[in-house]
């Protein structure tokens, strides 16, 4: 049997960037409500703090990307080039990820999950919470 190859796009259909920016949306906005019940000044930072990540995206990945000017399974590289100057693509490569790159990107999840379980110890059960710490892990 031939083995089938991967496409490859130059540019992403635009469904694609639609569905994935919703499921994104939904993880933020999930994260978003389980803060806002503990506080609202808490709820604040947390809204800064997924600014801050996604700006870091922008200028830490996005830049140096093949996707810079086009349209990437994010969207991202379509805007990219309205905010960012173009960086050298043969960086992106280069780059060696660790696990401690990925922190700030697991923290827009572990810390409404964390805020999100200690509500329902300290103030009761409640389904919306529950069903907003426990979605990022299924979408």
């Amino acid at each position: 049997m031939k083995k089938k190859k991967p496409e490859i796009y130059g540019s992403y259909p635009l469904w694609m960037v639609l569905v994935y920016n919703l499921a994104l949306l939904l993880v933020y906005l999930a994260g978003a409500y389980v803060v806002f019940r503990l506080n609202f000044i808490i709820g604040i930072l947390y809204l800064l703090f997924l600014l801050f990540i996604e700006i870091s995206i922008y200028r830490e990945g996005c830049r140096y990307c093949y996707y810079y000017g086009k349209r990437c399974i994010a969207g991202k590289g379509s805007i990219a080039h309205l905010l960012i100057k173009k960086g050298d693509i043969k960086k992106f490569g280069e780059r060696k990820l660790e696990f401690k790159d990925f922190i700030p990107q697991m923290l827009t999840v572990l810390i409404p999950l964390v805020i999100g379980i200690a509500l329902l110890i300290l103030r009761g059960f409640h389904l919306l919470t529950l069903i907003a710490i426990i979605y990022p892990f299924f979408s």
